[in-house]
């Protein structure tokens, strides 16, 4: 019993610091995530949890890549051991949900949920107060979004140089949603219509276009449909969105960046094709595709393909076409495509569908909304392999699946 508790209250130690890690340390976040997995495995030998099947496809997902046949043309352990390491991420969620079964352990991820909150309204607040005096309360400047535009700038506060406050703001926002359902004491003194007035107004400053369209969708949604705290008062969400256009429409900056460019890009196909580094991504990544078809090129192999390719077949359709060779295609289903064929994107499709399909039996529709905005396949995305987004997307997973045990909310009905 000792050893239970002992076990217990380090592990939500852990927890509780490895929030604010994603924002100041992803190599503390990593460690945390090693120590959480240790601990999964420790319970898994004890068979005292379970695997989800929608799990199992993602580690399926995670293996495929491991044995990939490109990895036997030449060894590489660093990647090997990166690949392998992929499973950190859904044995922290396993370590959740062992932890939320514990009716005793609940009041901890209530603290877990508070402590998101605070870090998005001050993240929130840094980013405002940088858009306003071009500084924020660290002493961090904002970025140049265009070298040749300088005051054309991006706005991440605590972030600094990397540029995703928006995105961390769009992700997480999705747990402050789930405190609408049932968190009275927030409820009653309004603090979460302020802190989700606060993540927009950020959002929309920190220049991310689809940061933005993201967290705008999933408030839209779950207030309108999913959310019973908010009926009869939808007057409200209509006159935030109102004052959020006008101001876009009324600053300079903001309008360029969201009116102007958007119309532009989206008005025009040709001008897409001319000046869009994501339409040579999608192309080259696609003919990486089309090569190799059943099992792609491996594990982050985009860069590496994608340099092999000549040019002039793209230079001939773009002025940009000697930099479509980034880290990834910006697209996760694209790049899975490229770098895992047939065989990954059907192992990934078959993840996403029994966990969409868990979280309808349960009667999860929130954090369905937030999966099917998260993997909207249309719209440019980050790399499904990067440590910082699956630091937030298996965060978001695992809490938005106990939410409802941790503070016994009657389900909704579809």
């Amino acid at each position: 019993m000792v050893k239970k508790n002992l076990f217990n209250k380090v592990s939500f130690f852990l927890i509780y610091l490895y929030i604010p890690s994603i924002i100041f340390s992803n190599a503390l976040s990593n460690i945390l995530l090693l120590i959480f997995s240790f601990f999964s495995f420790y319970l898994i030998l004890k068979n005292r949890i379970q695997i989800p099947t929608w799990m199992v496809y993602f580690i399926i997902f995670i293996f495929f890549y491991f044995f990939h046949p490109s990895n036997f043309k030449e060894f590489d352990l660093e990647k090997l051991i990166k690949i392998f390491f992929l499973i950190r991420f859904p044995l922290f969620v396993l370590l959740i949900l062992y932890l939320a079964d514990k009716e005793d352990n609940r009041k901890y991820f209530k603290i877990i949920f508070k402590i998101i909150f605070l870090f998005l309204v001050l993240l929130s607040i840094d980013i405002i107060y940088q858009f306003i005096f071009k500084i924020d309360l660290l002493g961090y400047k904002p970025g140049a979004w265009d070298v040749n535009i300088l005051d054309y700038k991006r706005y991440s506060g605590f972030f600094n140089d990397e540029y995703i406050g928006g995105a961390y703001l769009y992700l997480n926002s999705c747990l402050v949603l789930y405190l609408f359902l049932k968190d009275k004491l927030l409820l009653k003194y309004g603090f979460l219509l302020v802190a989700i007035s606060l993540i927009l107004v950020a959002t929309i400053m920190s220049g991310e276009r689809v940061a933005l369209f993201k967290l705008s969708l999933m408030i839209m949604i779950s207030a309108f449909f999913l959310l019973p705290v908010f009926k009869g008062k939808k007057i409200y969400l209509i006159i935030m969105f109102s004052l959020a256009t006008m101001f876009v429409l009324n600053n300079d900056t903001l309008s360029k960046r969201y009116i102007d460019s958007t119309i532009t890009e989206i008005g025009n196909f040709e001008n897409i094709k001319n000046n869009s580094y994501h339409y040579l991504h999608y192309k080259k990544a696609l003919d990486i595709f089309k090569d190799n078809p059943v099992m792609g090129g491996g594990y982050k192999s985009f860069p590496l393909l994608c340099n092999a390719y000549d040019n002039k077949q793209y230079e001939a359709e773009s002025r940009k076409a000697t930099s479509a060779c980034s880290t990834h295609p910006h697209n996760m289903f694209i790049q899975i495509l490229s770098s895992g064929g047939l065989v990954a994107i059907i192992l990934f499709l078959l993840f996403i569908t029994k966990l969409i399909t868990h979280l309808l039996n349960d009667k999860n529709y929130l954090l369905i909304v937030f999966l099917i905005i998260y993997f909207m396949p249309f719209i440019p995305s980050g790399s499904i392999f990067t440590s910082w987004i699956n630091f937030n997307f298996w965060l978001i997973i695992g809490l938005g699946l106990i939410f409802d045990k941790v503070y016994k909310v009657q389900k909704l009905n579809s």
